[in-house]
């Protein structure tokens, strides 16, 4: 008697295995999706006798399961599973591309423009970033890239990644701690990949239009826009620009204006390496509206200077 109760257990387990088997079905009606900003995004599908598991957080709903927070270019993985003991299980990649619209027409497409809260968290480590590096020399920064726009390259990049403890840990870095920029994080942008610079003006027409490398006129040219000669106008994390022709090699000088840091009410501070100074590399400087104001008059940030071009904003940061 006590062989065939096991016997009846036994074939009711396989029997039910068998019927979560055969009631599984799973069917994504949608996966691929085109995002320009960070949205919830419900994925349509059809499913019987399974349970749901997603990389992000998700809330089921009729007909399908909203994913929550999902970015341009993110690649998500959905799972499914029977029940049972022997669970059988299907996988799928749910694709977010990135939009290659630019409704602004200012070359930097939807998915790569940064929303109020991303731009500020960008001016935030963008500036800080700075004057760390002025302090301490941030050890990764390119030996070659030891110029002007080679500060600003480097400040871009790095207020774009995520800042972890390995971050922290090679970067020398040593100023106040934000929220990263949510949307995206270097070295993985929409579109684009590691190459957040302009080398060309006009609407997108393609990743081949940015590069990992833009000298000074081009950042300006083809990156930034001019938003204002009156200090009292720019942002923090906004570029001071000048432009000295008789400067052969380096007629084009970048800036970054950090603001007063809500230390004092005066115009604010800048942060700028020098570029190579006859046989010396040059130097990192941090100094005061006024000072730069009373030191020469052709590096003044003044209208009235000719040399002043003014300030400029990054594109994707308006």
């Amino acid at each position: 008697m006590k062989k065939y109760l096991i016997l009846l257990i036994v074939t009711g387990v396989l029997l039910w295995n068998i019927v979560e088997i055969i009631t599984f079905d799973v069917k994504v009606l949608k996966d691929t999706f085109v995002l320009k900003d960070v949205q919830d995004v419900f994925v349509p599908l059809e499913f019987k006798g399974a349970s749901v598991n997603c990389s992000k957080d998700f809330v089921l709903k009729e007909g399908g399961v909203v994913i929550k927070n999902a970015k341009p270019g993110e690649v998500i993985s959905m799972s499914f599973r029977s029940g049972g003991i022997f669970r059988v299980k299907k996988e799928w990649k749910i694709t977010m591309k990135p939009s290659e619209e630019d409704s602004d027409g200012d070359g930097y497409p939807d998915s790569l423009e940064l929303n109020s809260e991303d731009r500020e968290r960008f001016r935030n480590w963008f500036i800080w970033i700075a004057l760390s590096s002025f302090k301490n020399d941030p050890p990764h920064w390119p030996r070659n890239e030891r110029d002007c726009s080679g500060f600003v390259r480097y400040c871009v990049r790095e207020a774009l990644k995520k800042h972890t403890a390995n971050w922290f840990s090679l970067s020398g870095y040593d100023g106040p701690i934000w929220e990263d920029v949510e949307k995206y994080n270097y070295p993985n942008l929409p579109l684009v990949g590691t190459k957040i610079f302009r080398i060309k003006p006009g609407p997108y027409n393609g990743p081949d239009e940015f590069a990992n490398f833009a000298i000074a006129r081009i950042l300006v040219e083809c990156s930034m826009d001019f938003i204002t000669k009156d200090v009292s106008q720019a942002l923090p994390g906004d570029i001071a620009v000048f432009f000295h022709p008789q400067d052969v090699q380096m007629p084009y000088h970048l800036m970054i204006f950090v603001g007063n840091l809500n230390t004092a009410e005066h115009e604010g501070w800048f942060v700028y390496h020098t570029g190579p100074l006859g046989e010396n590399q040059g130097e990192l400087r941090f100094v005061r509206y006024s000072e730069l104001v009373n030191y020469d008059p052709s590096w003044a940030p003044l209208e009235i200077n000719p040399h002043f071009l003014g300030f400029y904003r990054f594109k994707f940061l308006n």
